[in-house]
């Protein structure tokens, strides 16, 4: 390209530049750091802050809250004897019996067996209110998937009384992802008239303009759309609380990604059993080890011993070795209960999940998902209940063999997350793999 096609701009002369004077400061920006002039000029715009940072200072009553250990999970789920009574309902031999309108009275296999097992787990009784936190700081792991499938399988077993609630400081997803979006109330709606709420003279029915009934019977409390310098905090979270816990039984927690928020650290203190979904790999692993070890500097040791693993193997596959080398470090890390459910395609594409539309086997395992927390949470229920209730009895009780779990300190958990070694990993069972399968 020659001048003559794109000739040169002439030197600019710094020193006949005409030196301009700043804007005079007005009344609303002098001395206000905070204030944002936008580029066209014009006046300071500004952006709302939080009324106080965000810090967290847990109640004396969630420092004091009873928190029971419960023995592993293998040794708490119902028998499925008796289960084979029912004539059979799935595959050929269901088929053969519902075509010969009775007759026929061909027994169910065994996965149908556990399954029944599984959803009678799913209905059994506890005391008292419960809540469940589902928290990986790992963003795109499977909370809101994982939250929604236990709050479907729990509405449709158990009936009304299910709430799965978005504590997403802001952006939370729930509400997209649920099959039914109406009343198009959010968390700020609830929280504006929460005074209003757990008032005693307010009726049960009254909640129920503010959450999202599903066609599984849970209910949706979504997350308000963001605003500029507004969050959720942790005495919003306390106000809904006490509204939510007083007209529903079963409260299931669809946290955020950052363990250092205060509505994040005002779930674990509240709820009753941790549920961790996460992806078989590396880096999801260490993530995951990172906020045991974060809990574990909290004190709040049961609950990650009575905490539930979700594992899903990602679509391109994991190998024998790294399987084990990530099992190894929770366990390393306090974990003893773990479920590995199937990858799907439909949970993992970010769409609307309509729950009568998944895959059987999908189905199924999250009701074993739900199932061990059941059954968790019944175990722990009757160890915390309030002393004008009549004691727990039979096998929830701890033994005289039973380690002191509840004072129990991970003495293991500063090792390497992730060991490189070949060997000297120990067996891990198929019962921590596949949980009853």
């Amino acid at each position: 390209m020659t001048d003559r096609s794109y000739p040169a701009e002439p030197p600019v002369n710094l020193r006949a530049v005409r030196k301009t004077s700043p804007r005079p400061a007005d009344d609303d920006s002098a001395g206000n750091d905070d204030a944002i002039v936008p580029a066209s000029g014009g006046a300071p715009r500004r952006t709302p802050l939080a009324d106080s940072p965000d810090t967290f200072t847990p109640t004396e009553e969630e420092v004091s809250a009873p928190r029971p250990a419960v023995q592993e999970l293998a040794g708490l789920m119902p028998d499925s004897e008796g289960m084979d009574g029912d004539p059979a309902q799935w595959g050929f031999r269901g088929w053969a019996n519902a075509a010969s309108g009775g007759v026929l009275r061909l027994k169910p296999k065994t996965p149908e067996i556990e399954a029944r097992a599984a959803l009678a787990a799913v209905r059994q009784q506890w005391v008292g209110q419960q809540t469940i936190m589902v928290a990986n700081p790992k963003g795109g792991e499977g909370k809101t998937i994982a939250a929604l499938m236990l709050g479907s399988i729990f509405g449709e077993a158990r009936g009304t009384g299910v709430v799965v609630w978005d504590t997403n400081e802001a952006d939370g997803t729930l509400g997209y992802r649920a099959a039914v979006a109406k009343p198009p109330a959010t968390v700020a709606h609830l929280l504006e008239h929460a005074e209003d709420l757990a008032h005693p003279s307010t009726p049960v029915s009254a909640l129920t303009a503010f959450l999202r009934m599903q066609p599984t019977r849970a209910e949706i409390l979504a997350a308000a759309a963001p605003e500029p310098g507004r969050q959720l905090t942790a005495d919003d979270c306390r106000a809904i609380h006490r509204v939510l816990a007083r007209f529903r039984e079963l409260l299931i927690l669809d946290t955020g990604n950052n363990r250092s928020r205060s509505t994040w650290l005002w779930a674990a203190y509240t709820a009753h059993l941790l549920v961790i979904p996460m992806t078989l790999r590396e880096d999801s692993a260490r993530v995951v080890c990172q906020m045991l070890a974060s809990l574990h500097r909290l004190g709040l040791y049961t609950l990650i011993t009575n905490a539930i693993v979700v594992l899903t193997v990602p679509p391109s596959g994991i190998i024998a070795k790294r399987r084990e080398a990530i099992l190894h470090a929770l366990r390393d890390h306090g974990i003893r209960n773990a479920v590995e459910v199937p990858f799907d395609p439909v949970l993992a594409d970010g769409g609307i999940i309509h729950h009568a539309k998944l895959a059987e086997n999908t189905v199924t395992a999250w009701t074993r998902v739900a199932a061990m927390a059941a059954t968790s949470l019944a175990a722990s229920s009757q160890l915390r209940a309030p002393s004008y209730l009549p004691s727990a009895t039979g096998r929830f009780h701890a033994t005289p063999d039973d380690p002191p779990l509840s004072g129990q300190r991970l003495t293991t958990h500063q090792t390497r997350l992730l060991p490189e070694q070949d060997s000297g990993l120990p067996t891990t069972t198929d019962r921590l793999h596949r949980f009853g399968a």
